[in-house]
């Protein structure tokens, strides 16, 4: 079974990262450059870690993932991305993400939530 399984609704201008089990922040590494290299780019993205473990996910991974992001990024300008994030330790280091994400100008907005149904309202 893939640990993170991407799906393009290109109706809603959205691409739904959804993400299962322990994953590391190289797997998450690479669905980003799969996606920015050969898929059709989306304005707006859901990554939904509701069903994940992020225990061997670092502040320096997410300063790893925040460099793919920006190298990339610029292809989502004024985009939206929503992260689902249930526990406490995948909810705090989605926020880590967030704010140095806002500090390294990354140019779409990010936002946590606990609830998918939320975040789909946000990107809406």
């Amino acid at each position: 079974m893939e640990k993170i399984i991407t799906v393009i609704d290109p109706v809603r201008d959205l691409t739904i990262h959804q993400v299962r089990g322990r994953v590391s922040a190289v797997e998450i590494i690479a669905c980003l450059d799969d996606y920015y290299n050969g898929r059709k780019i989306t304005r707006n993205t859901l990554w939904d870690f509701s069903e994940t473990d992020l225990g061997g996910v670092s502040s320096a991974d997410i300063r790893r993932i925040l460099e793919v992001v920006g190298k990339y990024g610029k292809a989502r300008q004024g985009g939206k991305t929503a992260l689902v994030l249930i526990g406490e330790l995948e909810y705090g280091l989605g926020r880590m993400f967030s704010s140095l994400g806002e500090l390294e100008n990354i140019p779409f907005a990010v936002s946590c939530f606990r609830e998918r149904a939320r975040a789909e309202e946000w990107l809406s």
